[in-house]
């Protein structure tokens, strides 16, 4: 199967981290925590989709993230030596695309930011 361009959200933290170093399995996440201890969890991979706005729903969407107030959008090039699990759905529509290993810095390009509006829009 020839995956298409994938996407990855972060948070705008992370953006220099992430230009140096690129997108790391392990890295804590921002939209999952244990319940009773609030630890932050890591998983050992790094959570890709084909689209901005699926992988917007991965990330930034989901309400215990509403911490995070800017998020930045990266656009990863995968090659052959990646080691790639596309997670399983219902029918053909690709969603989630695990990647177990580290993707460098020269495959990975900042695409733009997410900012939260910080005051509600004029009525």
């Amino acid at each position: 199967m020839l995956l298409p361009v994938l996407f990855h959200w972060s948070p705008g933290d992370r953006r220099q981290s992430i230009i140096r170093e690129g997108l790391k399995p392990y890295s804590p996440t921002t939209v999952s925590t244990r319940e009773a201890s609030g630890e932050v969890v890591v998983w050992p991979y790094v959570c890709l989709s084909p689209a901005p706005a699926t992988a917007w729903g991965l990330s930034g969407d989901m309400g215990w993230a509403s911490a995070v107030d800017v998020w930045d959008l990266w656009q990863v090039r995968l090659t052959g030596d990646d080691e790639v699990h596309v997670r399983s759905e219902w029918g053909n529509h690709l969603r989630e695309i695990r990647v177990r290993n580290a993707i460098p810095p020269d495959r990975v390009w900042w695409c733009g930011r997410r900012e939260e509006l910080l005051a509600e829009p004029a009525a």
